[in-house]
């Protein structure tokens, strides 16, 4: 640490002799005519330093100079030193070791400066009324206050010299750290931030040394008030207001914290103003040590009541998103922006980083968000750095293609809180007359779609829905292979229908801006949704018909006879043996006892080498594959019958641009653990920084009423859905 010595230089008042002699007058007149205006002018001195005090005419001066009142305005933003005789005592406090007294540069109370609930020498509390007395010499450190005219020193100040001592060298420390766990603040540093107006409601580290302790009363309060500077000595203190323990620990004893210990303290700075208008710097109630004298501490345990009203910090979802304390439910985090990578136009939203102060310390990831109550982005100015917001979505430890770590909130997160605003209920979408079953041969027209969608039933049900093309909202093929579109119908733009990130006719991929074009009549196949009050076609549908051309929809994932889902296998266990996490236990391929059981839609199963996937690689089931080692080869198939299967379609994914994809086999046959190995198609679609396969087999050859699903090949296999088409 840069130190630099400064001594402090200390100019004493002389005692005056006045000796009687006829030659030399008097310096004023004598007697009882003297007229006041005659009295000597007191120069003011001095520029409030510790080198150099103001001397009492100054230091009034400055203080008349304050507002005067008691509304915060009225005092210094920074303390001062002040030499003077002290004129006159008042209150002193045994209770809280403080004194009241007054000071002037001559000794006298014609123009004195009052000294309010002052400490004693270096800070310390005042023991006895004779500590000080009248015409003792004082350096008084502290901030001056214009109090509805009457100028003083607020409380809290201190002596710094008295009478001939304190008079030892002045450490001035340069400012450290960047306010970090692992390069905390030191005092100086904390100090410039006040003073440079950067420091209101900054969530730091700072390091110190404690000086004094104001209030530790154990069992009565479980929290400790004290000071702390860097070198331990009552000048240029901190003040630490209603701290916890190490990590946020109750105090449980008085002597757990003493002058002298070494600490570092986590929490929020901010610049108190009390009833009487005097501002102290501080570090806010509720922070806490995460060092104290060489012992460490992990951060503070995290409220899990999780709401609007009291939102997670970046810092404490980044806190759970490192211990794995991540689930499938969405939460509340609160930050400022502090950069944003992207905002796309095309899907509706946004890639941007938030933390808690508008710095860019401590920073969480929002990836492909969507703004104000789940809207999409229309304008690249409808998210700006420095807004404030309390996002709603999934904690995400994602993995990028170079295998990178990236804590985030997953993709599809909302604003639920903009700067103060909330979003508004959005309108109602109009249901008019309804017309259509959903079906290629009767679709639904818009007013059916809508009452589908406000029904909330069979929502994850394939559906076709006609209507003309009423406004094309993006389609530009040098950039993406969907589209977005509305359709009404009557081609008109009044009661539209947003068909959301759509492919073209029978689902490939737009190769050009113009194959579709306002006044289209379409019929489009795909998922309703209800996205945040907004009816829409979900991503990924597509055409079937076009202006009297038509492709015949192949299998329909949600019109299956039979389906079978990741939480179903969790959730239908029907053994002791557990599903666990990213792990796959005991499960021995060659020992059956150890293999897991469950039951769906009245169907039982049996499988090995299975486990829960993480978040982190998309959810749902995961199956251990090996080319090789056959007791690296996870399974699972059916030990009841299934009707006789017509189509089976099983969807499984990898991370966004993962170089391989899914690899495993299918089995069917008519009596369980089936041995036909059946080929079948696949198709990719992209979404949620997931490649998402859906593979389809034809089984309708056979009456086949068992299948296997056998990962015999390298490579863990993620599986989301199995849905099954009876013939």
């Amino acid at each position: 640490m840069k130190r630099i010595f400064k001594t402090l230089a200390l100019v004493m008042a002389g005692a005056f002799i006045l000796a009687s002699c006829e030659d030399v007058p008097a310096p004023y007149p004598i007697g009882r005519n003297l007229n006041p205006e005659d009295k000597p002018v007191v120069v003011e001195e001095g520029d409030g330093t510790i080198e150099s005090p103001y001397n009492v005419a100054a230091a009034l001066a400055v203080a008349k100079a304050l507002q005067r009142s008691n509304s915060g305005a009225n005092y210094l933003s920074e303390e001062v030193c002040v030499k003077g005789i002290i004129s006159k005592l008042g209150e002193f406090s045994a209770q809280h070791g403080n004194y009241t007294y007054y000071i002037s540069d001559d000794g006298t109370s014609a123009s004195d400066l009052e000294i309010y609930r002052g400490l004693s020498l270096n800070g310390a509390q005042f023991k006895s009324e004779n500590d000080i007395a009248v015409g003792d010499t004082v350096i008084v450190q502290g901030k001056l206050h214009n109090w509805l005219g009457t100028y003083e020193f607020t409380q809290g100040s201190r002596i710094i010299y008295l009478n001939g001592t304190g008079s030892e060298p002045v450490e001035i420390f340069e400012p450290e750290g960047d306010g970090s766990e692992n390069a905390p603040y030191n005092v100086a540093a904390v100090n410039d931030l006040f003073k440079s107006g950067q420091a209101e409601g900054k969530k730091v580290h700072v390091k110190g040394i404690v000086t004094r302790i104001k209030s530790l009363e154990v069992p009565r309060y479980v929290r400790a008030q004290y000071y702390i500077s860097d070198n331990g000595k009552p000048v240029n203190e901190f003040y630490i207001f209603n701290g916890y323990y190490l990590g946020g620990a109750d105090f449980t004893s008085n002597d757990q914290l003493q002058p002298g210990d070494t600490v570092v303290v986590y929490g929020m700075l901010t610049a108190y103003m009390d009833q009487n208008g005097g501002i102290t710097n501080e570090m806010a109630a509720d922070n806490y040590l995460t060092y104290h004298n060489g012992q460490t501490a992990g951060p503070q345990p995290i409220d899990e009541n999780n709401t609007l009203e009291n939102p997670y910090t970046p810092e404490q979802a980044l806190q759970l998103i490192a211990e794995g304390k991540i689930t499938n439910n969405e939460v509340y985090v609160k930050g400022w922006i502090t950069s944003i990578t992207e905002i796309s136009l095309q899907h509706g939203n946004a890639t941007y980083f938030i933390s808690a102060d508008q710095a860019a310390d401590t920073q969480l990831q929002i990836y492909r968000g969507y703004g104000l109550g789940g809207e999409h982005f229309t304008s690249d100015d409808d998210l700006l750095v420095g807004d404030e917001v309390i996002v709603l979505g999934v904690l995400k430890l994602h993995t990028d293609s170079n295998g990178n770590k990236i804590p985030e909130v997953a993709q599809g997160s909302k604003i639920v809180w903009l700067n103060g605003q909330i979003p508004s209920d959005p309108p109602t979408p109009p249901i008019g007359d309804a017309e259509g079953d959903g079906t290629l041969e009767n679709p639904f027209n818009i007013p059916a779609a809508n009452a589908y969608i406000a029904a909330g039933q069979n929502l994850d049900k394939e559906v076709f829905v006609k209507g003309i093309i009423s406004e094309i909202k993006s389609l530009d093929v040098s950039k993406w292979e969907r589209a977005q579109y509305y359709i009404s119908d009557d081609g008109s733009t009044d009661n539209q229908f947003l068909i959301y990130n759509g492919y073209y006719l029978g689902g490939v991929a737009f190769t050009a801006d113009d194959l579709i074009q306002v006044g289209d009549q379409v019929i489009v196949q795909g998922k309703l949704k209800d996205f945040q009050g907004t009816y829409e076609m979900d991503a990924n549908n597509k055409i079937v018909w076009q202006n009297g051309q038509g492709l015949e929809p192949g299998p329909t994932p949600g019109d299956s006879d039979y389906s079978i889902t990741s939480s179903d296998i969790i959730n239908g266990a029907t053994s002791s043996v557990a599903l666990a996490s990213n792990a796959y236990g005991k499960q021995a391929v060659a020992d059956k006892s150890t293999w897991y059981a469950f039951e769906a839609g009245e169907i039982s199963w049996i499988g090995c080498r299975m486990c829960m996937a993480t978040n982190a690689n998309g959810g749902g089931i995961q199956i251990q594959g090996n080319d090789s080692d056959s007791s690296k080869q996870g399974f699972f198939y059916n030990t009841t019958a299934l009707p006789a299967m017509k189509t089976i379609v099983l969807t499984s994914h990898v991370q966004a641009g993962a170089q391989y994809a899914p690899a495993f086999h299918l089995y069917v046959g008519t009596q369980e653990n089936p041995s036909t190995a059946i080929e079948g198609t696949s198709q990719k679609t992209t979404a949620d920084g997931l490649d998402i396969y859906t593979f389809t087999y034809d089984v309708s050859a056979g009456d086949y009423t068992y299948l296997k699903i056998w990962n015999n090949l390298q490579g863990v296999l993620y599986l989301d859905k199995i849905e099954i088409i009876k013939k």
